[in-house]
């Protein structure tokens, strides 16, 4: 059950641990973006002293494709954002003095996400939005994940090691654990549709749902913007988990906050942070630890030219009680159109 044990962490960790500003940002109706991304995370796992888990680590590099598309909703402005990621990741611990491995690499399930700014976003045309002042804006917004996911690796020991990184989900289903990190602001569903076999630890899919409600406020102050996204994640029961034993989880809490500053150029700064707690995990009637944590980052937007501009993220855990603790690098290209660009 050890094992069992880094995997639960790391991949309940994960879920608290996201971290992106801009969420609320208005955009002019009738703009589309093209993303090209890539990340590469390292770090570890940490777990109650008593496991006989040492030196757990893990470093995943991913490439991440994304497509998206503000829209005119009932006069609000909406946006669709289509998602598909590749990761690379290899891993290793020693489990009661014995040191194992795992690499494994796979292309990841394709990501749906619809969002609505329901107040302080009006849907604008590029001429209207150059005069549009934004002030208190609340958004909400669902996401989906298509079980499409693939991996392949090879084994270099008879027992599996399995540890997460931080950065989305769209980096880590590749690795045959599936997180259910949504980057939607509002209600995330999932819906157990993917690959399961209860005779397997790492599957694709988790055999069970998950709700995630999350409230999203932003504020601007000149050229600085504050935001807010508490939330919190409800799980059902896995009844046929890992050789038929039952788990279940404690509910997910986490809070995300942002600190933008804006520049006339179009360049933005942002100062990130998040703090999650609960996600405790019980195994047929063994109770886990709880999960508590602080994460912070930054991240710095530059405009290329009207229609090109590259993003830079970085994030690292700050105070990790029981979970993963990584260090994560982003770098993505956006192009885009239309509009009336």
């Amino acid at each position: 059950m050890a094992l069992v044990a880094v995997v639960l962490a790391a991949a309940t960790t994960a879920k608290a641990q996201e971290l992106e500003p801009r969420a609320f940002a208005n955009a002019p109706v009738g703009l589309n973006f093209l993303i090209l991304g890539y990340g590469y995370s390292r770090g570890d796992v940490s777990l109650d002293t008593s496991a006989p888990i040492e030196d757990g680590k893990v470093t995943v590099h991913s490439a991440v494709l994304a497509y998206a598309r503000s829209l005119d909703a009932w006069g609000r402005t909406a946006k669709l954002d289509l998602v598909l990621p590749y990761a690379w990741l290899s891993g290793s611990a020693k489990i009661a003095g014995k040191p194992v491995e795992r690499e494994v690499s796979g292309l990841g399930d394709p990501q749906i996400r619809l969002s609505y700014l329901f107040y302080g976003a009006p849907a604008l045309t590029l001429e209207e939005f150059a005069d549009y002042k934004p002030d208190l804006i609340l958004g909400a917004g669902v996401a989906v994940t298509v079980p499409l996911g693939q991996s392949k690796g090879r084994m270099t020991a008879d027992t599996y090691v399995a540890a997460l990184a931080s950065f989305s989900d769209k980096l880590l289903r590749p690795v045959g654990v599936n997180v259910d990190i949504y980057p939607a602001k509002g209600v995330a569903v999932t819906v157990p549709l993917g690959q399961y076999d209860s005779d397997k630890l790492v599957n694709i899919g988790t055999n069970r749902w998950s709700f995630k409600p999350e409230i999203g406020i932003s504020k601007t102050f000149g050229p600085v913007t504050l935001e807010l996204a508490p939330s919190a994640t409800f799980y059902t029961d896995n009844e046929n988990f890992f050789g038929g034993r039952r788990l279940q989880r404690d509910p997910l809490y986490a809070v995300q906050g942002h600190l933008i500053y804006h520049t006339r150029f179009g360049l933005w700064t942002a100062l990130d942070a998040t703090y999650y707690g609960g996600g405790r995990t019980t195994i047929n009637g063994v109770e886990g630890e709880p999960l508590q944590g602080l994460r912070v980052g930054g991240t710095l937007a530059i405009p290329i030219n009207r229609y090109n501009s590259i993003k830079l993220a970085a994030s690292t855990g700050a105070y990790t009680r029981v979970g993963g603790n990584f260090t994560t690098a982003v770098i993505a290209w956006q192009f885009r159109w239309g509009g009336g660009l």
